[in-house]
């Protein structure tokens, strides 16, 4: 990890306002080394914390009598994580005719980022290039007026997977060139718009969508100065690799006959545009969304029934390690004990942001760094609120994803770097809260009474 961190000296500018970070550098070195002597076992006890007690230990040899009932010329395969991705990747072995064990930390699947979306189903990607390199470390340093990123410095810069996973996102955002880039972003979205078209189709062919919400109202970004609309114009008249989504450019008129609850929009001193400075948008037509958390459980039902005979779940269980013998997985050590993995199971890892950590066991890196996200969900129809004050589509104010999906506002905001630690960043919270009665001005009163 050394060469990563002389990453940290390099001196640059943003805005003519020169950082420079040498004896962060020398600091962050020495700090960054001890805590790696002492990684491993950190994260392996915080597993164990995490790992709630339970009564009944798994069968130690589960997988082999699984693997034992597979069907001529299938496999057995181990999932760890119920998320979306888990989920979906148990249902598709499934179809296919290969046995499936599911192992979830959690007592039901979906409990984690899959239980509290809001941007819905895009057929885009974000373009990492040296201007989202340039807002990402602006929002950090507090130089950008809202503040989208936000940094935990001392998790983070101690932490020599993020250092590794900042070196990549710096080279992949400011060094690479045009041609790489559009290589990149040309792989990124032909495995978004596959990964979107499975699970509509998903949905529909075991009837999901009404216990999914599942909905085809578009995406609605929104603009308040006419630079930044003429801008995303002239995007539009060239060929793009970063969207398959057909867009429509919006007048305000067209914006507010489309949505007229986003009229009331307020400003405010962190940045946010108030409604009557709102020039015109962007329509996504084709965007969908649906709740994530309807689809995880409407999909373990439809794996219980359907496919029983070679799904098997266990809740509660939290995988603490593994043991290999040349090269192949041959134990994985549980809150719940060990199972024995026989020769020709695979192991699956779809545990989300905990993926590097579960990869770190086998001495593999993972390039994904947590993000904490904060979400906002409120029950329009408890609340003593109208349909009519609240968007049908998603819309994007800046960096505030809100949409309504089963007669649920959802909003969502903010990216926080704070290593692996779920607590919520109260702070933050509240922020999220004042977005949310300076988009929805009728949500104030439901706001100042929530906890």
């Amino acid at each position: 990890s050394s060469p990563t961190l002389l990453l940290i000296g390099i001196t640059y500018s943003l805005e003519m306002k020169k950082i420079s970070l040498a004896s962060t550098a020398v600091l962050g070195s020495v700090l960054a080394a001890k805590r790696y002597q002492n990684h491993n076992k950190e994260i392996r006890h915080k597993m164990k914390e995490l790992a709630k007690p339970y009564p009944r230990t798994l069968n130690e040899d589960l997988l082999i009598d699984v693997a034992n009932t597979a069907p001529k010329g299938k496999k057995t395969c181990v999932i760890i994580g119920g998320g979306v991705a888990g989920i979906s990747s148990a249902y598709e072995l499934c179809e296919k005719g290969h046995n499936v064990v599911l192992l979830e930390k959690y007592p039901e699947t979906g409990m984690q980022c899959s239980a509290a979306p809001a941007g819905g189903m895009q057929r885009s990607n974000p373009t990492v290039d040296a201007s989202m390199w340039i807002a990402a470390v602006e929002s950090i340093t507090g130089i950008a007026p809202f503040q989208y990123f936000r940094m935990n410095f001392w998790e983070t810069l101690t932490d020599p997977h993020f250092l590794r996973w900042f070196a990549g996102f710096t080279h992949n955002s400011a060094i690479v060139s045009d041609k790489e880039h559009e290589h990149y972003q040309k792989q990124l979205l032909s495995f978004t718009n596959w990964s979107i078209d499975d699970i509509i189709a998903i949905m529909k062919t075991e009837d999901l969508t009404d216990v999914t919400g599942l909905v085809h109202t578009g995406a609605l970004q929104l603009y308040y100065d006419t630079d930044s609309l003429a801008a995303a114009k002239k995007k539009l008249s060239v060929s793009s690799n970063t969207t398959r989504e057909v867009t429509v450019m919006l007048s305000r008129e067209e914006v507010l006959a489309m949505e007229p609850c986003l009229a009331h929009i307020a400003p405010d001193d962190g940045g946010g545009k108030g409604g009557d400075q709102l020039v015109g948008g962007a329509m996504q037509t084709s965007a969908a969304s649906g709740s994530c958390l309807g689809y995880t459980n409407g999909m373990m039902k439809v794996l219980k029934e359907k496919h029983r005979d070679r799904f098997h779940v266990e809740s509660n269980v939290s995988v603490v390690d593994f043991e290999t013998e040349y090269g192949k997985i041959t134990q994985v050590h549980t809150s719940r004990g060990t199972l024995d993995v026989p020769v020709g199971v695979e192991v699956v890892v779809a545990a989300g942001s905990w993926t590097p950590l579960i990869l770190r066991k086998l001495d593999l890196y993972c390039p994904v760094y947590p993000m904490k996200g904060y979400n906002l969900i409120v029950d329009i129809i408890p609340a003593g609120l109208k349909e009519a004050d609240f968007p049908s589509r998603v819309v994007i104010d800046s960096f505030v994803y809100s949409s309504t999906l089963n007669k649920e506002l959802r909003l969502a905001s903010f990216g926080e770097f704070d290593g692996w630690n779920t607590a919520p960043n109260p702070p933050l919270a509240r922020d999220l809260q004042r977005q949310a009665g300076r988009m929805y001005p009728s949500l104030k009163q439901a706001l100042r009474s929530a906890d």
